[in-house]
């Protein structure tokens, strides 16, 4: 009978450590889910922080290189506006030398100063007055479509200044300075479209290179 409690006490107590090493594996077990959970939810919040983190780098250098670009690109620009600018003054200063030139040749100018006078007053088709440099008056052939002549006061390149008599409405300047003005445009455009050709490609491959993907 002793013996037969003594097997019972013995058995009760192994199934009581059974019971007990169950319950420690579905707890360690329960934790390993609960750890592994947490491992990769970390990591993925890491993983999440990492590409932020890379994403803005990204964001941040784009808008320095940008930034770079746009000053560079002005740097460019105020240096073409600085070329264009000195060509003009270039061509302007040969045209000044070539009428001063012209200017000195007597003959030579009063034969251009007589056809620009005579342009004009065909083109107004009325006797006029013409304005001159006050030098040039003595150069004038005698017309009868020409009413006076008198001094330009505010040339000071040369040409003829021609104003219908009477009313004024029509005028006619044919003056070296305002001939350049009118063909200034159209050398300026050509000038930037040559610049843009030379310079153009240039500015773009720069672009190219300061982009990130």
């Amino acid at each position: 009978m002793v013996e037969e409690q003594q097997v019972d006490l013995e058995n009760f107590k192994q199934a009581i450590k059974n019971d007990h090493l169950h319950r420690l594996a579905e707890l360690k077990s329960s934790i390993d889910d609960q750890l592994a959970d947490i491992v990769i939810s970390k990591r993925i919040k890491v993983e999440k922080q990492v590409e932020q983190i890379r994403a803005e780098h990204r964001s941040l250098l784009q808008s320095r290189l940008q930034r770079q670009e746009l000053h560079v690109q002005q740097q460019l620009r105020n240096c073409l506006i600085q070329i264009h600018a000195e060509r003009i003054a270039l061509v302007e200063a040969k045209l000044k030398e070539k009428i001063l030139l012209l200017r000195e040749d007597t003959v030579k100018y009063e034969k251009v100063l007589n056809n620009l006078i005579i342009e004009g007053l065909q083109v107004i088709g009325k006797p006029s007055m013409i304005y001159l440099l006050k030098k040039d008056i003595s150069l004038v052939h005698g017309s009868s479509e020409i009413l006076d002549v008198r001094e330009n006061f505010g040339d000071i390149w040369g040409g003829s200044f021609i104003e219908e008599s009477g009313s004024g409405q029509m005028v006619i300047d044919n003056t070296f300075r305002t001939r350049w003005l009118k063909m200034l445009p159209l050398l300026s455009e050509r000038l930037t479209h040559e610049i843009d050709q030379i310079i153009g490609p240039t500015i773009k491959e720069f672009s190219r290179k300061l982009r990130i993907s």
